[in-house]
């Protein structure tokens, strides 16, 4: 019997060695490339955090680039 229980403690040492490692999961790393953006009309300075607004083809490029990076697009809401 004593046998016995040190063939299954071996035995599992074994496969615990022979476990394979986790998977350690990376994600890939992304670049948004900006086109130039024009310089604000004389007079209007842009301040940071003072809303701007977007004309509809400027809603929809940043819709667009928003939804083309999110793992989860469904997830996401926008709201004007």
């Amino acid at each position: 019997m004593r046998d016995d229980s040190l063939l299954v403690v071996v035995a599992c040492a074994a496969l615990i060695a022979c476990a394979p490692a986790p998977v350690q999961r990376t994600y890939p790393s992304f670049c948004l490339r900006l086109r130039r953006i024009a310089q604000p009309p004389p007079g209007a300075p842009i301040e940071p955090g003072r809303p701007v607004r977007l004309n509809a083809r400027q809603q929809q490029a940043v819709v667009v680039g928003v939804v083309k990076w999110m793992k989860d697009p469904a997830s996401i809401s926008f709201a004007g």
